[in-house]
């Protein structure tokens, strides 16, 4: 007598079968329509959102120049000084520019000098 005969394996041809179906396939298209329409809508989110922070920077930058360029022609160049040190000695964030406005290149003290700051109760010394 002979043995019984092995079994013979079955090709696998069910994921080829699924990705062939009409379901399947629909449904990866709106899946590949539905990641593209989001990634448009991030995309515009982003262009607008930089777009309106870059429009309002300008603008109030525009404006504070505006501002500053109007005090130096109504008081000259110490009104336009006290502007800014009133504006950084208002400074409660601690976040601008320049902590001292005479330090850098003001002709009137010359290479070098000292300070000292009421508001922050600290003395600079500028070497130049």
């Amino acid at each position: 007598m002979s043995p019984p005969p092995v079994p013979q394996a079955v090709p696998r041809r069910w994921p080829r079968a699924l990705v062939l179906s009409a379901g399947v396939r629909f449904g990866m298209i709106y899946a590949g329509v539905f990641a593209l329409s989001t990634l448009a809508l991030a995309v515009f989110l982003w262009w607008s959102t930089a777009g309106l922070l870059d429009r309002q920077t300008e603008a109030a930058i525009n404006a504070d120049t505006q501002g500053l360029r109007e005090r130096y022609a109504d008081g000259g160049l110490l009104s336009l000084e006290d502007t800014i040190e009133q504006r950084l000695i208002g400074n409660v964030d601690d976040d601008a520019l320049d902590e001292n406005p005479n330090c850098g290149n003001n002709r009137w003290f010359g290479d070098s000098f000292t300070t000292v700051s009421p508001a922050k109760n600290t003395t600079f010394t500028c070497l130049n």
